[in-house]
């Protein structure tokens, strides 16, 4: 499968809002065996793939987008300004989720670079 199609496309994008496989397949009115045998095409594999890496770095963004306010609220507090527990956690969890997201990104940008060299190196043997 050199190009993927619209039915492709749909499929992908039914299988990052869906909950489960088969949900997906019943959203698409795709078969599950068809749709089972395009997430083991290579192809259709790394399109998924990528589209999941990319709703994956929208979220980061966002949690990134909101650090600033989630820091600002915790200076706050630590000023002694009233905030409440739950503007707290909540700044806490951001902060939290944001870091551990990038160190998400970096790991798998880390590891598609051993790869490549891995790759490489065995092209020059």
């Amino acid at each position: 499968m050199a190009q993927l199609t619209s039915k492709h496309e749909r499929a992908i994008v039914a299988l990052l809002t869906a909950r489960s496989v088969s949900s997906a397949c019943k959203k698409t009115g795709i078969p599950r065996r068809t749709m089972e045998n395009w997430l083991r095409d290579p192809d259709f594999a790394n399109a998924y793939k990528r589209a999941r890496h990319r709703v994956f770095n929208n979220a980061v963004g966002r949690l990134c987008q909101a650090a600033n306010r989630a820091t600002s609220t915790l200076i706050d507090g630590m000023r002694g300004k009233e905030i409440t527990h739950m503007q707290r956690l909540c700044a806490r969890d951001i902060l939290t989720f944001a870091r551990d997201g990038l160190s998400a990104d970096i790991d798998l940008r880390i590891t598609e670079i051993e790869a490549r060299i891995e790759q490489l190196e065995g092209v020059n043997e």
